[in-house]
């Protein structure tokens, strides 16, 4: 029975559609999965747990992202992602956790009122394994930047959080906070013009 509704329920079908083809009420579905999902758990099954758990951390409670300088020509990009969320756009895009690439959009919205379609330009950044940050070196100065991270289905991007807009300096040579210096990464991967 557990496997039917998880089928469906992998079919985005809703709960209540769900409880009347197996002949059940919506609370004993709901009992189901949570059963199901406590059995996954204790037997080691949920991977997010497994993480949390080996790096001795709370789960995430709240999804975030922050944009900012590292240094003159190099942006700083972390973020949070609850597991919940990722499930849902997985279950959105119907499609496996193991199908979806994590990456970040890079826009340009130098002297415009961004609307999320609107940017001069961007630029897609594939980020790789279970990091939460990325440096993007060698952007342009006297520049506003905002940045989403999403993820890559099908060769499209879909954007779950969106970041603060930052402004690059006017000249290399303008100042910026000596604490930041020491998130110097290598700048000869990446160019953004």
């Amino acid at each position: 029975m557990i496997n039917h509704i998880l089928k469906l329920r992998s079919q985005s079908m809703p709960l209540a559609e769900i409880a009347q083809e197996c002949g059940l009420t919506i609370g004993q579905v709901k009992y189901l999965l949570a059963k199901k999902r406590r059995t996954m758990i204790s037997h080691g099954e949920n991977k997010a747990w497994q993480r949390d758990v080996t790096r001795k951390e709370a789960p995430i409670q709240k999804d975030w992202m922050s944009l900012a300088l590292s240094s003159p020509s190099i942006l700083h990009v972390s973020w949070e992602l609850t597991w919940s969320r990722l499930l849902m756009v997985a279950s959105y895009l119907r499609a496996e956790q193991q199908e979806l690439e994590k990456g970040i959009r890079l826009y340009d919205v130098t002297g415009i009122s961004f609307n999320g379609n609107n940017a001069r330009s961007w630029v897609d950044i594939r980020i790789e394994g279970d990091t939460n940050e990325c440096f993007i070196p060698n952007v342009q100065p006297n520049c506003t930047y905002v940045a989403d991270f999403g993820l890559f289905h099908e060769e499209r991007f879909y954007p779950i959080l969106r970041s603060e807009t930052v402004f690059t300096p006017v000249n290399s040579s303008d100042r910026v906070p000596a604490w930041k210096h020491r998130f110097r990464p290598d700048t000869d991967k990446l160019s953004i013009q």
